[in-house]
């Protein structure tokens, strides 16, 4: 839109693209030098037929990032590298827990056992 001032017939022009069916009036693109003459038709004959349309080419590619984090515990966040906490790995299910701060084993009693269990494994 151009002109602040036809925000009005901009509204009127997808309301009636939402009355012929088009249910993404976003996606429609409005000739604005005449719209206000459309309305003014439409209104005189009692007849408003759909406003025209302006064809873009829009570049369609979308960009896409994918990330992987291999997340871990039973609070599901990543191994952290901010903390000095260890992680620790259950025995049987082979999840990783961190030592710490979620399954609050103590480094030393983690030392000296052989196998931990979580507590999904007991």
């Amino acid at each position: 839109m151009v002109l602040t001032a036809d925000c009005g017939l901009f509204a009127s022009a997808n309301a009636r693209a939402l009355a012929s069916g088009v249910f993404l009036p976003q996606t429609l693109v409005f000739h604005q030098n005449f719209l206000r003459l459309h309305l003014f038709r439409g209104i005189q004959s009692g007849n408003l037929e759909m406003f025209s349309t302006v064809k873009v080419q829009r570049n369609r590619k979308k960009i896409k990032a994918e990330f992987r984090v291999d997340v871990h515990c039973s609070c599901r966040m990543p191994e952290s590298t901010s903390t000095s906490s260890s992680m620790i790995q259950c025995g049987q299910c082979l999840n990783w827990y961190h030592l710490d701060l979620c399954v609050r084993v103590s480094s030393k009693a983690f030392k000296r056992s052989c196998e931990w269990l979580c507590s999904g494994c007991l």
